[in-house]
């Protein structure tokens, strides 16, 4: 992280259960609505958010993260009139566009369907794909993340950089 930010900010990442040092714990989230009302209760210091909403504060999401970073922010405004300085967003297309999402329907397909669709999403190396007991361990997470994509409901400013610009089509879908 550059110096002169380093002591602006603090990084605080979300890891949901089932997903790195929480590998073991369950249940794993299936529906956004319950996600986002355990992250953002209707009294907001049972949040476990809460200590880090008193200053200022911005979300970043990736993939699903970003879906999920996108409905932490309308939760916070809708019922606590709290907003990030800053909703970034990476990865991910525009969820009102037509046409299947990754791992849409995942939750119904075949084992083997399901590595087909992960292998064309790119970035898993084959031999994730071929280990069959990894597969056990990440096959239910990519199951209950297929679960967790409504559509979004509030605005956004978007900016990209030269390097990762997408086509002027997409980005007007936005």
């Amino acid at each position: 992280m550059p110096e002169v930010v380093r002591d602006r900010i603090e990084i605080c990442p979300i890891q949901l259960p089932g997903r790195a040092h929480r590998i073991r714990e369950r249940p794993l989230f299936t529906s956004m609505p319950a996600l986002i009302g355990t992250l953002v209760p209707s009294i907001l210091s049972n949040s476990p958010l809460y200590p880090w909403l008193d200053r200022p504060f911005a979300f970043f999401g990736a993939r699903l993260g970003e879906l999920i970073a996108f409905e932490l922010a309308w939760a916070l405004s809708a019922l606590h009139k709290l907003s990030p300085a800053a909703l970034c967003i990476a990865a991910c297309r525009a969820p009102h566009l037509p046409g299947p999402h990754p791992l849409e329907g995942a939750e119904h397909l075949r084992i083997v369907e399901v590595i087909e669709q992960v292998r064309a999403l790119g970035g898993t190396p084959e031999y994730i794909l071929a280990d069959s007991r990894l597969l056990s361990i990440i096959l239910p997470k990519l199951r209950a993340d297929a679960l967790l994509g409504p559509p979004m409901r509030i605005s956004l400013t978007l900016r990209w950089t030269a390097q990762s610009q997408p086509a002027k089509e997409s980005r007007m879908r936005w």
